[in-house]
């Protein structure tokens, strides 16, 4: 599954931040820059793909069979 991010600009001036497809905790580090520009977090709402393990590609270098 792809990781999306999402930038809500609401009417108020407040803006909202939401993270889909990325497990793990590795959403706070990828999203850090992008909070950092819009300026103070007032608030982290943890969704459940966060306590799910982070899926991990396997890589097999060489040729089979020798």
């Amino acid at each position: 599954m792809a990781t999306t991010l999402t930038l809500v600009f609401k009417p108020d001036g407040s803006t909202e931040l939401r993270v889909n497809g990325c497990k793990g905790p590795s959403c706070t580090d990828l999203t850090k820059s992008i909070r950092a520009v819009l300026g103070e977090t007032t608030a982290l709402m943890a969704t459940s793909e966060m306590f799910e393990k982070p899926e991990q590609a396997h890589v097999v270098v060489g040729a089979g069979g020798e």
